[in-house]
């Protein structure tokens, strides 16, 4: 006796269901993905925390230096390399062949294209901040480094210049706070904070994503970026 096959009513119920699993099951699988990027991005700072650590041992315990001018935004984020001021900040552990790969300082979950290693292809190519080739050239990379002032002024210089100085909860390096377009782990309300001991923790806030502003240059006034700081620096 012959088999019938399926009717049409049976062939649309095992698509729904089929379809079903998966709307279920895609959201979990996004965040599996996220969440291993989140790790790799945490190896990355812990790598660079190695090499901070390495750095400072040949030069007196003195930190890699801030050359850039000390405007809101550069207190912010992130130079690697200006095409003035040349190595500065986390570049100058490539620079001194501490760290010598360049993907060592990027977020595989940041999506902004100037803080993307891709943007500086081939390595260490130099671009410009939103990837289309006009602006300032130079490396930006996905970590913001030693991000602590003396006093809340554009001005002023870094609170921290030796590794021995900082709190052992004070952050060394962490994901970018520069803007919204810029927050590598948004779906998460996280960042990934490395403390001056070099261990890394991902601090989740809805509270400092909030607080985020659109725009790098909407920190105003500078005590709400120390604001938010403190916030994912809380235990």
């Amino acid at each position: 006796m012959r088999r019938q096959g399926f009717t049409l009513i049976e062939l649309l119920v095992v698509v729904s269901i089929i379809a079903l699993l998966i709307a279920i099951l895609l959201p979990s699988l996004s965040r599996a993905r996220e969440l291993a990027r989140v790790t790799v991005c945490a190896s990355n700072q812990r790598q660079v925390g190695m090499g901070l650590v390495m750095y400072v041992q040949s030069f007196k315990n003195v930190l890699p230096p801030w050359i850039d001018d000390q405007n809101v935004n550069h207190v912010v984020h992130r130079w690697f390399y200006h095409d003035i001021n040349k190595y500065q900040n986390l570049g100058l552990l490539y620079k001194t062949k501490v760290i010598t790969e360049g993907r060592t300082f990027f977020c595989p979950s940041q999506e902004f294209p100037g803080f993307r290693y891709d943007n500086y292809d081939p390595w260490p190519t130099f671009a410009s901040y939103d990837g289309t080739g006009t602006g300032t050239l130079g490396i930006r990379c996905s970590f913001q480094y030693n991000p602590h002032l003396e006093k809340e002024s554009t001005s002023s210089p870094r609170l921290y210049q030796n590794l021995t100085d900082m709190p052992p909860s004070a952050t060394l390096t962490a994901d970018l706070m520069e803007h919204r377009a810029a927050i590598a782990h948004e779906e998460l309300a996280g960042w990934n904070l490395m403390t001056s001991d070099t261990s890394v923790q991902f601090k989740k806030s809805a509270e400092a994503l909030e607080r985020i502003p659109a725009w790098w240059d909407q920190w105003t006034p500078m005590s709400s970026y120390f604001d938010v700081l403190e916030l994912l620096e809380r235990p």
